[in-house]
């Protein structure tokens, strides 16, 4: 899914991901159970989890009820294990979330 949409930042949608082995409070006071999961946030708060098959149209749909089509391209950090980093990129690259950024 990254690959085809890679390059759309002007969707609004930012990916990100929570490594649940090194950051299980994390993820289960988000209350992710199942590996993977799709939670949507906007704005911070939780709005739904994608559920059923995941095909790749499926998803698209998913996505698309939060789409905002003028929202600015996202400014992200990516993190790895080591240190976290702060970078813009607007190539839909997939954001590492832990407690200090989420």
């Amino acid at each position: 899914m990254g690959r085809t949409c890679k390059g759309q930042p002007q969707d609004g949608i930012q990916l990100a991901q929570v490594n649940c082995a090194a950051h299980g409070d994390l993820c289960n006071a988000h209350n992710a159970k199942g590996y993977p999961q799709m939670n949507i946030y906007k704005d911070g708060e939780y709005k739904e989890t994608f559920k059923g098959a995941r095909d790749l149209s499926r998803l698209k749909d998913f996505l698309k009820k939060y789409a905002n089509p003028s929202a600015p391209e996202p400014t992200h950090s990516v993190v790895s294990e080591e240190e976290p980093t702060q970078i813009y990129d607007s190539s839909g690259t997939v954001s590492v979330l832990d407690d200090s950024n989420f």
